[in-house]
């Protein structure tokens, strides 16, 4: 079967993938694509398959069937290195820090080699980074000292840092207040001015209402179609 390439405005396009765990099929044929400068939500209860297409999308999980396209480049094999140099970011739900590093540590790792400091430079490197999200995040402190809502906050910020040209949210303000939730959700519709696609996965509804022009629902891993 041919799988039609994405529109020329789409940054992330998913074409009739399915993925299946043994007897249980995850994901059935789904088809999903992603605008440059859209935040597109995608929901469904526990169990729809939302977490497995974010696998599929960043490399982790290989696709029984189907392809992902990421701006414009098919992603070939399963590789979320491969993923990051295509031009996709992901801020996973329960973190991806180093507890023991610092902020600035951690920073540096997930920042790519030919845009990491000399390792003297980094605490400055490091708060110069983190301005724009307006993070008032220590440094130095190590990640396991920061609160839940600030690993969540730093989650994202590590990920965006990457300048990717499409990012995964997946439950990204679980931890996080109102006052908190609303910091965050100006800082993804500022990324989406300046063309970022956000996938942006909740189950907060009234949330993704509130930020997202479009939809996408997962029941039982088979995408009915965007809204």
């Amino acid at each position: 079967m041919s799988i039609p390439g994405p529109e020329p405005t789409d940054v992330l396009s998913v074409r009739g993938v399915s993925k299946a765990f043994g007897a249980v099929q995850a994901l059935r044929d789904v088809s999903v694509d992603v605008r440059a400068g859209e935040i597109h939500a995608l929901v469904g209860e526990n169990g729809s398959g939302k977490s497995t297409l974010l696998g599929v999308c960043s490399g982790f999980l290989a696709p029984d069937e189907g392809a992902v396209v990421i701006a414009g480049r098919p992603l070939r094999r399963a590789s979320p290195a491969l993923a990051r140099r295509l031009g996709l970011g992901i801020a996973y739900q329960d973190y991806s820090h180093v507890l023991d590093l610092s902020v600035a540590e951690n920073l540096f790792l997930a920042a790519p080699a030919d845009a990491r400091p000399a390792y003297g430079d980094m605490h400055d490197w490091a708060e110069e980074t983190l301005e724009p999200f307006g993070l008032n995040l220590p440094v130095t402190a190590p990640a396991g000292a920061l609160s839940l809502a600030q690993r969540q906050l730093f989650e994202v910020a590590k990920a965006l840092q990457t300048r990717p040209k499409v990012i995964l949210l997946d439950e990204p303000t679980t931890a996080l207040g109102p006052e908190e939730v609303d910091h965050f959700h100006a800082l993804v519709l500022d990324q989406a001015q300046k063309g970022v696609a956000i996938v942006y996965v909740s189950h907060r509804l009234p949330e993704v209402l509130a930020v997202a022009q479009r939809i996408t629902v997962l029941p039982d891993g088979v995408g009915p179609g965007t809204r």
